[in-house]
């Protein structure tokens, strides 16, 4: 981009700063192109690349005051959304890692040494963080993941109905997914040096 070029976005931010809405449109027009095409790139998917183009001028215009003192608006909007994508792939890689260990925990096939040490860790934090509950609904996620029950064996055995046995098991995972999630490895670096 020229020096004209950027003396024009600064300008366009200045005018946004102070609630001009044409000078956000003209910015909006003039970038969302190229920043769909960065998160394209970045995610491989349309949904996740439209939620990062709009999160990211919803930024723009919800913070337009700090808009006045940015020197090169092009690099602030990548930046931006660099951002929002590493947002993405964040949430995405701590989806699928909790799934990879929630799918170890209930089916510990293989004797890989990876597997094993997977394993012992996952089951670790699963034991930890069922510690934590009360011993009904221990015993209900123990009978359902380590024997293998059925929701309809459980209840018979415990003297439950099934659908309190199926609320406890969603109760039960739900809390479970948001204490693993804090827990899971930083791989993001990985997704990270592959924006650059």
């Amino acid at each position: 981009m020229t020096d004209v070029g950027t003396y024009e976005d600064r300008e366009l931010f200045r005018r946004i700063a102070r609630g001009d809405e044409d000078a956000f449109r003209h910015i909006f027009e003039q970038y969302r192109g190229l920043l769909f095409a960065f998160a394209m790139k970045m995610t491989g998917s349309t949904v996740i690349a439209e939620e990062v183009l709009q999160e990211v001028f919803i930024k723009c215009w919800t913070s337009r005051t700090e808009l006045a003192g940015i020197d090169v608006p092009r690099n602030y909007l990548f930046v931006i959304t660099r951002n929002r994508i590493l947002d993405h792939l964040r949430k995405i890689a701590a989806d699928q890692r909790l799934l990879n260990q929630l799918w170890i925990i209930r089916s510990p096939e293989g004797d890989s040494a990876d597997n094993a040490i997977g394993l012992k860790e996952s089951s670790s934090l699963v034991e930890k963080a069922l510690s934590t509950l009360t011993e009904q609904k221990q015993l209900i996620f123990r009978l359902s993941r380590y024997e293998g029950l059925s929701n309809g064996e459980i209840a018979e055995k415990l003297g439950l109905s099934k659908s309190r046995v199926k609320n406890v098991l969603v109760e039960t995972t739900k809390f479970l997914r948001q204490t693993l999630l804090h827990h899971i490895e930083p791989i993001l670096l990985l997704l990270f040096f592959r924006l650059f």
